[in-house]
């Protein structure tokens, strides 16, 4: 038994997740500029959050191109793995900058 999923049914969700992240990293980059301890937790966060969604996006997404053998969700899968790669980095590098001792009297 075949699931036949669409594709825009699972691409809306998670563009609205990313949509939401988006505009918590507004709020978020307000909070920064004012040093706020919170904005930096939430940085923290959201250079977390998004790359652990976006991992379970892309195996969704290779599940559901395995179980239906459509093509429509290679362009998906690779919208998605080109974004894993490019965010991965930046995540990493916020994530450093972020938690080093200096950087963290700066919010106290």
């Amino acid at each position: 038994m075949f699931v036949n999923p669409s594709l825009r049914d699972f691409l809306w969700p998670v563009f609205g997740i990313q949509i939401a992240f988006s505009l918590v990293g507004i709020i978020t980059s307000i909070g920064l500029v004012r040093l706020h301890q919170a904005a930096r937790k939430a940085a923290i966060f959201l250079a977390t959050a998004p790359l652990c969604i976006l991992v379970l996006a892309l195996l969704v997404l290779m599940a559901a191109a395995r179980s239906t053998h459509n093509f429509f969700f290679v362009g998906a899968f690779l919208i998605f793995g080109a974004l894993l790669v490019i965010l991965t980095p930046i995540s990493i590098w916020w994530l450093i900058v972020l938690r080093r001792d200096d950087v963290q009297s700066q919010f106290r």
